[in-house]
């Protein structure tokens, strides 16, 4: 009998475990601010330069609001775009009203960081997130 009831104590705690796991979409809920992006090796001098450049705004601005129904996005100009997420939780895809379809590879999502993988033609950029509390 006592074998029995530690057997079930431990089903119902697995049990218990196991369903508070979060799904790769409640994972990536939330606010989410540019932390960093970081470039290929195959980017030359250059154009690595050009590229900050161009993106020190995005960083010091852009803000990603995921929700249940669509991802809204700080530019500072706000854009409303479609979301979806692998099961997994490997590859997150964008759907930008002026852009199209854009893919990320994700890295690793935790509570309090998001990193990305979006790969171009030519090159690669990765770029880490921080929640927003």
């Amino acid at each position: 009998m006592k074998k029995i009831t530690i057997l079930l104590l431990s089903l119902i705690l697995v049990t218990f475990l196991s369903s508070c796991e979060k799904t790769a979409q409640e994972k990536i809920l939330g606010k989410w601010q540019i932390e960093s992006i970081v470039n290929s090796e195959e980017m030359g001098e250059m154009e690595l330069n050009m590229f900050n450049k161009i993106n020190a705004d995005k960083i010091e601005n852009e803000e990603f609001f995921f929700s249940i129904d669509n991802l809204t996005i700080q530019v500072p100009e706000k854009a409303i775009c479609q979301w979806d997420i692998t099961e997994d939780g490997d590859s997150l895809t964008v759907f930008y009203p002026e852009d199209g379809e854009h893919i990320y590879e994700i890295i690793s999502v935790t509570k309090d960081e998001l990193v990305w993988k979006e790969d171009f033609t030519d090159f690669f950029h990765t770029t880490t997130l921080k929640k927003v509390k």
